[in-house]
């Protein structure tokens, strides 16, 4: 009997900024990533991973005005699996967890310019099936006849405290 490959991921986009009445310059975003997939011209990881300078930042939250993403990151290894998108001005906090079996991040914000993120947890690199690596180094899963597997992640919108000046 045939085997399942599988792999999940999820395409959550959040409008920036979260409040009515704050600005997008003041949201800031964190993401639980390591190392960068280098991408061909179709936007497919390569095979490669290289080290990103915007990895510290973006594990201790930056703001994304400006700063354009489309990139696919391995998670850190260490901390919650959870990118979290903060606006200070609307006193509102997003915590988007992922189970450990998400091991990659596809962080996508356009031009950086278009006030909104997308970050997307994915339990296997895209194209996993197509690389020439094992599948713990991609993620790919693969099911036997009649298996299941149950992954959760979790969106929460919680109040935070304004940021002192």
């Amino acid at each position: 009997m045939p085997r399942c490959l599988g792999g999940l991921g999820y395409h959550t986009a959040f409008n920036l900024p979260l409040g009515a009445n704050s600005s997008s310059a003041s949201c800031t975003f964190a993401a639980p990533v390591g190392r960068r997939w280098q991408l061909d011209a179709r936007f497919l990881p390569t095979g490669e991973m290289v080290e990103d300078a915007r990895g510290v930042q973006l594990r201790q939250g930056m703001p994304l005005d400006g700063v354009a993403l489309d990139d696919v990151f391995e998670a850190a290894g260490e901390g919650a699996n959870e990118a979290v998108l903060t606006d200070p001005e609307a006193r509102i906090r997003v915590r988007y967890r992922a189970e450990r079996a998400f091991g990659a991040w596809v962080l996508h914000n356009g031009d950086g310019r278009r006030r909104f993120v997308c970050p997307e947890p994915y339990t296997c690199v895209t194209n996993a099936f197509n690389l020439a690596l094992p599948p713990d180094a991609t993620g790919m899963r693969v099911l036997a006849p009649y298996a299941s597997a149950s992954l959760a992640c979790s969106i929460a919108v919680e109040p935070c405290e304004a940021e002192q000046s």
